[in-house]
């Protein structure tokens, strides 16, 4: 499988964590070769399991109530 059929057809450009929050976000581009204009972008949780691994799935629509509150130390 090409890398970018894993990406849902992006690449990424970015991976955010925010303080407060246990978040890892990829953030991809869809470039079509026509322009800035014409790029799409793609903002998707990332989920690690319990193995370690890290997986992205495609969401409709998500907010920020997906990710679990950092626990002070």
């Amino acid at each position: 499988m090409p890398r970018w059929a894993s990406c849902y057809s992006s690449k990424d450009f970015y991976n955010w964590k925010n303080e407060g929050v246990v978040l890892d976000l990829y953030m991809g581009d869809r470039w079509n070769g026509q322009g800035k204009l014409e790029s799409e972008y793609v903002f998707l949780p990332i989920t690690i399991t319990e193995e370690g691994e890290m997986e992205i799935h495609w969401y409709n629509e998500w907010d920020l109530s997906m990710f679990t509150p950092e626990k002070k130390q």
